[in-house]
């Protein structure tokens, strides 16, 4: 499969999702075999689009030549090097549109991807954001500080042809093994106390991609999140197509009190605008219809104390206003 179909920016392709279906043993490696994953069911609809970083959401610019964009509920932005020789993710805007930036780079895929290809590759992430609120804790966390470690190895396994609800391509079978730690420190806000680490988690994690020359992404993505050798989540194409993407203008806005307490107010709209309101998490816990030329108010008497993220859109435009909500 060759590097030259992922290179240039303007395709959008239509990824579902399904994590309902029965759990298979994997039995991917070998050639010459029969793929059948026909039965699929989308649970979940995303919109994947390659973009240029100018086009990008959230008004971020991490180093990239490229950007993917995922439209399935603002799940997060990644951007890549992408040339002849490999495929790489510089950096990761998650969905409050807070950028996490890689210390170094992930390889992804090595072109030309043949069979017998194996490499292997590791990152570390390092940040701090801040929290204001209690997590379950028995205390007000004022900051993170999360550090990842991260290692992967790649082999092309198996060969053969696969049959998903789109159709039936030839495809490469690429086996990505990954393992990560995971350590959070947490800094307690009444005494200004750093607790080393307080959460600490640990993932073995292979995920089994299915390359074509037909799209510009894996047909199929199976992911044994355990390594106990079942598959447990499924994504496959849909559909896709070469298109022009738009720019993501902005929408000029003054949204008004920040911090705010029990209500926030945003200045006249011309046009019909939608809100979402998500929280810390990425979770969308508000959201809702803004009428035109009237001043809107939006109530956040059933949300905490902490930070929020209010994206308002209004056709192409849109207005990213990261909110702090005091009680």
């Amino acid at each position: 499969v060759p590097a030259a179909r992922f290179t240039q920016p303007g395709w959008t392709l239509y990824e579902a999702f399904d994590d309902q279906f029965v759990q298979f043993h994997n039995g991917f490696t070998g050639g010459n075999q029969t793929f059948n994953f026909s039965t699929l069911r989308p649970v979940n609809i995303d919109t994947l689009q390659l973009i240029t970083p100018a086009q990008a959401p959230f008004g971020q610019r991490l180093p990239g030549n490229l950007v993917l964009l995922r439209n399935g509920g603002l799940s997060g932005t990644q951007y890549f090097q992408i040339d002849t020789a490999s495929w790489k993710m510089n950096g990761y805007v998650d969905a409050t549109g807070f950028p996490i930036a890689n210390l170094g780079t992930r390889t992804l895929v090595q072109f030309p991807i043949a069979t017998n290809q194996a490499f292997g590759s590791t990152y570390r992430n390092d940040i701090v954001f801040y929290v204001g609120q209690d997590l379950m804790t028995g205390f007000i966390v004022d900051s993170i500080h999360r550090r990842t470690h991260f290692a992967e190895t790649s082999q092309v396994v198996g060969w053969g042809n696969l049959t998903t609800p789109l159709g039936t391509y030839p495809v490469l079978v690429q086996a990505l093994s990954s393992r990560s730690t995971d350590t959070a420190d947490f800094k307690r806000a009444d005494n200004g106390q750093w607790l080393p680490a307080f959460e600490t988690h640990q993932q073995h994690q292979v995920t089994y991609l299915f390359w074509s020359d037909a799209y510009a992404w894996p047909l199929a993505e199976l992911t044994d999140p355990d390594s106990t050798g079942l598959i447990e989540f499924a994504q496959w194409i849909t559909g896709g197509t070469a298109t022009s993407v738009k720019p993501h203008e902005p929408l000029a806005l003054h949204v008004w009190p920040n911090p705010a307490s029990d209500w926030l107010y945003i200045q006249e709209l011309e046009d019909h605008t939608t809100y979402t309101l998500y929280d810390l998490a990425g979770k969308a816990v508000a959201s809702g219809q803004l009428l035109p030329h009237e001043r809107n108010a939006i109530s956040l008497l059933e949300q905490t104390a902490g930070p929020y993220l209010l994206v308002l859109e209004a056709g192409n435009r849109r207005h990213f206003a990261k909110l702090t909500i005091q009680k």
